[in-house]
């Protein structure tokens, strides 16, 4: 690969040991208190700056079979009150194909957000008459970083093992995001787990490699030809194993890549990320070019899982070499003209306006003053520019008022709040009942 410049630039100011910053940062011993394993850990998610990128990681253990459930409702929330702007979603267990048209993921995060993309993956090797399929990955970028995506894409094998989103910045700086789900050894060794699925694969294909296994050689094969052109990597990632053990050090570092938490909290023993287990499964890794602002771990069931959500900041400035100009958003449209019932609606609110105003009888006395081929009087200017100002406010009424826009951002009612939390209270109580963590 040949490398400019510019790119030794962009790596130096941004990257590893030679950030000041990021030394200075190092530097600072972490002697924060050893966290709870059900608490939040590392930084405070908190606020973000506009300049920031802020990514989440969770293993979503399932996302519902239909729009209607609630859990859709649950995820959204969380990611709006993070402010997250780019989400990698793991173990997403739909076989998209046979979902109803309606369920499909565009159709129910309709009105969720005013830009985003979704880039997935599901296993297209294995034919099932189910919705149900173990695995799957997503990911989807939210406002900004959804225009400035350049490229996107999947396992190659069909598999569904991992997806990606590449992103361009300034002089030919790129940014690809994966989100990669390698499958668990099964406890009990069904048809439908994710292994087996996989299993099955290598078998018809001659490949004599444990899926555990080729999902690291066939992964880390990718990641070396990305950093090989050029590309900064963060990839984040549900590996199924304590991502602090040998194997998982030694393939980290022979593809050139730093673990978020390891690196930012290295003198505090980093909690279990799935409610039933011990050790670290759950991770996000980086480039050594990325400079990590704020990083930490979600409390059990902020986000409606059995995993901990996993979040990093970076600078706009990192990922793309500069600042984004600041989005302005604008207000969402009522009218919908392409929508019977919402144009109708507006013609009845529009004609209301008009007969309780009188502006129809108002225009027809106006026009039969006015003398054909004599300029209007200057009162009948004014009585027209009146007429005009009205026939406006009538339109905005209208508009006001011709379809009530519902954003998901706040639960429908007192009631539905109310029963939702005790449903979560009492999956929190027999979460705990059966020994795993919950807040």
């Amino acid at each position: 690969m040949k490398t400019t410049e510019e790119d030794i630039s962009h790596t130096a100011i941004n990257g590893g040991k030679e950030n000041t910053d990021n030394t200075n940062r190092k530097e600072k011993e972490k002697t924060k208190e050893q966290h709870q394993d059900n608490e939040e850990f590392g930084d405070k998610i908190g606020e973000k700056n506009n300049n920031e990128l802020r990514l989440l990681h969770i293993n979503i253990n399932g996302i519902p079979m239909t729009k209607e459930d609630r859990k859709n409702d649950q995820i959204f929330q969380a990611l709006a009150q993070n402010k997250i702007d780019i989400v990698g979603l793991t173990e997403i267990n739909r076989y998209w194909p046979k979902m109803n048209e309606k369920d499909r993921w565009r159709q129910r995060t309709q009105g969720w957000w005013e830009t985003s993309k979704t880039t997935m993956a599901y296993n297209t090797k294995d034919s099932t008459n189910s919705t149900f399929q173990p695995g799957g990955t997503m990911i989807t970028s939210i406002g900004k970083p959804a225009h400035r995506i350049d490229e996107t894409g999947k396992d190659e094998t069909g598999l569904g093992r991992w997806t990606w989103q590449k992103m361009k910045g300034k002089r030919n700086i790129r940014l690809r995001i994966i989100s990669a789900y390698r499958p668990c050894i099964p406890s009990t060794a069904g048809p439908t787990t994710a292994y087996s699925q996989q299993q099955r694969y290598l078998n018809i294909i001659n490949d004599k490699r444990d899926p555990r296994q080729a999902f690291l050689e066939d992964l880390g094969k990718n990641i070396e030809k990305w950093h090989n052109d050029g590309d900064q990597i963060i990839l984040m990632a549900d590996l199924n194993t304590d991502v602090t053990n040998k194997e998982i050090k030694l393939w980290r570092e022979r593809h050139r890549l730093k673990d978020v938490y390891i690196s930012e909290f290295p003198n505090i023993k980093i909690p279990a990320t799935y409610h039933k287990g011990k050790n670290t499964i759950d991770t996000i890794m980086v480039s050594h070019s990325i400079k990590i602002e704020k990083a930490g771990f979600l409390a059990f069931g902020d986000i409606p899982s059995d995993h901990r959500g996993l979040w990093l900041d970076v600078t706009y400035q990192t990922a793309f070499g500069h600042n984004m100009q600041r989005l302005i958003k604008p207000q969402a449209r009522r009218l919908k003209s392409n929508n019977p019932i919402v144009r109708n609606n507006w013609i009845k609110l529009y004609k209301l306006f008009i007969k309780n105003n009188n502006l129809d009888e108002q225009l027809i006395q106006l026009e039969s003053e006015i003398i054909p081929g004599e300029d209007m009087t200057e009162n009948q200017q004014q009585r027209y520019n009146k007429i005009l100002q009205l026939r406006h406010e009538g339109i905005r009424f209208a508009d006001k008022r011709c379809r009530k826009l519902k954003m998901g951002g706040v639960p429908f009612s007192p009631e539905v709040k109310k029963a939702g939390q005790r449903i979560e209270f009492w999956k929190g109580v027999i979460t705990k009942k059966r020994g795993a963590k919950y807040p």
